[in-house]
């Protein structure tokens, strides 16, 4: 936030902006605006304000419609990058506390589309709505866990990657290495986890003739994509992988999301 600002100043004036949505004000909420953009050194107060204001919008119309966002961003052009994909994430959790349910990808699509820096902050706001960990197991034995933030590759040891059993973290997916590069009978992407929305991943088989077993009833045939929304395990090669999904204290707020979303094609 602005150090020309002090606490108490910053609260009474999102406070008389809160007030100005509320009586439908729209004179008092614009000049407001356009005081905090006229000061350069405003831009945290100015982001406060336009999350407010995108709260407020959604909650008016009840029924999904246009985005916000965007449009605020071609009206307040000195918002930067970072501001605006603060901005766009702030709309996305709003809309999910509302029960307006969007994949990343979609959102991502409508705001933006291509830009993988927006993906990369909305999958840290869904996995901080509702944390979810993987942990593998092998013969009773845990052997690696991790707190899912993106996409979660599962495979054998590529040439230049360390030994078995160990995490990797590259550019946007981490990967989790369950078998030696000698060992034949595994892909190097055995399979992949993708986080698709707060509280849903969606597992997709990518090895041709391995089969995975989910909860120990349900098959994953290769090639094939499901949604998984509930603490599951995952069995495949003599091997488990634990998904355990948490509630935080935003998850908390939000509507328990349902596995109802569109499959993607692999």
């Amino acid at each position: 936030m602005a150090d020309s600002h002090d606490v108490r100043v910053i609260e009474e004036i999102c406070s008389e902006f809160e007030a100005a949505l509320s009586a439908a004000n729209a004179t008092v909420a614009d000049q407001l605006l356009e005081q905090c953009r006229s000061q350069s050194a405003d831009d945290g107060l100015l982001l406060e304000l336009l999350k407010l204001k995108v709260e407020h919008d959604i909650r008016q119309r009840p029924l999904p419609g246009e985005l916000i966002t965007p449009t605020l961003r071609k009206c307040f052009v000195e918002l930067n990058t970072d501001d605006f994909h603060d901005l766009v994430g702030h709309e996305y959790v709003v809309r999910w506390s509302v029960n307006q349910k969007m994949t990343i990808d979609d959102f991502v699509l409508a705001v933006e589309a291509g830009d993988m820096r927006l993906r990369r902050h909305l999958n840290q706001l869904a996995s901080e709505v509702t944390p979810i960990e993987a942990a593998l197991f092998c013969a009773g034995s845990q052997l690696l866990t991790r707190r899912m933030r993106d996409r979660l590759v599962v495979g054998r040891q590529r040439r230049g990657e360390p030994g078995h059993y160990c995490r990797i973290r590259y550019d946007d997916y981490e990967k989790m290495v369950i078998a030696a590069r000698s060992d034949r009978r595994l892909s190097r992407q055995l399979f992949r986890i993708d986080l698709v929305a707060p509280g849903s991943v969606q597992l997709t088989n990518e090895q041709r003739g391995v089969r995975l077993i989910l909860d120990s009833r349900q098959e994953v045939a290769p090639g094939e994509s499901v949604i998984v929304a509930t603490t599951s395990l995952i069995e495949f090669a003599s091997h488990g992988l634990r998904l355990q999904f948490h509630q935080s204290p935003l998850g908390d707020r939000l509507p328990k999301p349902e596995a109802e979303f569109p499959q993607r094609d692999t």
